[in-house]
């Protein structure tokens, strides 16, 4: 069994080939780019719960900076001339914004919040999520485990 650090270690050499600017990048919004900065947010998320101290500070602020990283992909991809953006994305800027880590740097924060906002009026009429978009869905085996019942 692999420790998540060591994961988080060689992703992490990855992760410098999808910065903007950076010599030989990739492109920062092809999906696989996406794919891991997701994964090596998940996996900074993960060491954040699980360790204290010094290291746990770290693990939050490379998980922010991941997912800072990915919005502004999607950013990109939705164009700086249109407000309206997909409800995946709308969901992910939510449970953002709702993260148990807290410690989310003030500026990126109120940024999401603004982006989250502004979309959900255009989308919505209301300044948030309808509750039929941002619940969770359950997925077909619970929902299956559930009428078993």
């Amino acid at each position: 069994q692999t420790d998540t650090r060591e994961l988080v270690a060689r992703l992490a050499k990855l992760k410098e080939f999808c910065c903007l600017g950076a010599q030989d990048a990739l492109p920062p919004t092809h999906v696989e780019v996406l794919r891991l900065l997701n994964n090596l947010s998940n996996l900074h998320h993960f060491c954040a719960q699980n360790l204290s101290g010094p290291s746990r500070t770290n693990a939050v602020a490379e998980y922010y900076e991941c997912k800072r990283q990915l919005m502004d992909a999607y950013e990109a991809i939705h164009g700086a001339s249109v407000i309206q953006r997909d409800v995946s994305y709308l969901v992910s800027l939510q449970r953002l914004l709702g993260s148990s880590l807290g410690e989310c740097p003030s500026q990126l924060k109120k940024s999401w919040q603004q982006q989250l906002m502004r979309a959900s009026l255009l989308q919505f009429g209301q300044t948030g999520l309808p509750v039929a978009v941002s619940e969770e869905k359950p997925s077909s085996r619970s929902r299956a485990a559930t009428a078993e019942r």
